[in-house]
């Protein structure tokens, strides 16, 4: 019987691309009240492939994505982002003039609150009130939980999600895959290197999108793996910095038109084939070398991550496949724990890595 594979959930965080400048500064007047500026951020999300039923055997193949580098990396994302924040900024126009005939309404109030009578202040005060009203319904309106902008930007994603969808169910039938979780959104704290298929979600996302590149070109480019990097803090290992920073370094690598990363199947096929009988964590330089052997990468990167406080660090190190050495090291150093610091941060060691080890 042919599985069936269908996606439970997927709901993408575009919404912090957008910072809502809905209205100046509130009146400090007391008849003003303070609205502050909201962050549109959606949900989590959860991207879950099941082949029905599921049966807990030794069959199961297990992969993973990590959403929030799908998104990231998607070559799309710029125009997605524009095309939302176009549809905001009429209500943000609005939103402003709303707040602004608050604000001349207190103003006249004021100024001429001593020549009114007790009864035409009251109905200014009353009208004031309305108004204030009707400006915090209309930003629940656009800007609450269930509202227009979050409405706009599912129907805006959707293209794009159907295209995820449609990537992982090719995924999912044609790799005889069980389970294709999301470990951006489960909390999923270990994985097995091999069963991330970001970056080939990634690569498939992207094709309209890549020049054509010529074999020739394509054969010159040096087989690569980023293997996750050792969590060696506590801090660290909440944080699954280990996880993420390896992801950036290689998204770093993969940016350079000299180095292609191993694909994700290969690289498990290889782990398995190389009988390895210790926990990744305790994986020797050997080991590592092994593995990159059988998965015919050229270069394997190794590294390790502190986090103390808001500081992280981290060692990298890149090793020749062929001699089993390290061709090259590097620390790099962040003073906040944020993913665009993060990232940063990766890609500085990776600059500063490539003249040493580009052949």
């Amino acid at each position: 019987m042919k599985k069936e594979f269908r996606v439970k959930s997927l709901e993408l965080r575009v919404w912090k691309w957008v910072r809502v400048k809905c209205c100046p500064q509130d009146s400090p007047k007391e008849a003003s009240r303070n609205l502050p500026l909201k962050e549109i951020v959606s949900g989590s999300l959860l991207l879950l492939l099941i082949a029905t039923p599921v049966t807990i055997s030794g069959d199961v193949k297990i992969g993973h994505i990590d959403s929030n580098r799908i998104l990231e990396e998607y070559r799309g994302k710029n125009e997605l982002k524009q095309k939302l924040e176009k549809e905001l900024a009429k209500w943000q126009e609005e939103a402003i003039a709303k707040k602004q005939k608050i604000e001349s309404s207190i103003k006249e109030f004021d100024s001429q609150s001593l020549m009114l009578s007790e009864d035409a202040r009251l109905r200014k005060r009353q009208d004031i009130e309305q108004l204030q009203i009707e400006y915090e319904e209309f930003i629940q309106r656009i800007w609450g939980q269930e509202g227009l902008a979050k409405q706009k930007n599912v129907e805006l994603m959707k293209p794009f999600i159907d295209k995820v969808n449609l990537i992982l169910q090719e995924f999912g039938e044609k790799g005889d895959y069980t389970i294709i979780f999301d470990v951006a959104s489960t909390g999923v704290v270990y994985t097995k290197e091999g069963l991330d298929l970001t970056e080939e979600v990634i690569l498939e996302l992207n094709k309209d999108f890549a020049p054509v590149v010529r074999e020739t070109e394509e054969e010159e480019k040096t087989l690569f793996w980023v293997f996750k990097f050792e969590e060696l803090t506590r801090e660290a290992r909440e944080y699954r910095h280990g996880t993420y920073v390896s992801g950036y370094i290689k998204a770093g690598f993969g940016k350079t038109d000299k180095f292609k990363a191993v694909k994700g199947g290969k690289l498990q096929n290889a782990t398995t084939e190389a009988n390895i009988s210790k926990k990744e964590e305790d994986f020797t330089v050997e080991d590592y070398v092994k593995i990159g052997r059988l998965a015919e990468a050229e270069i394997v990167v190794i590294g390790e991550v502190t986090r103390v406080g808001d500081k992280v660090n981290i060692t990298c190190k890149v090793i020749d496949v062929g001699t089993a050495k390290v061709m090259a090291e590097e620390i790099g150093r962040s003073s906040s724990g944020e993913r665009e610091d993060l990232i940063e941060m990766a890609d500085r060691v990776v600059s500063k890595l490539l003249p040493r080890i580009i052949k």
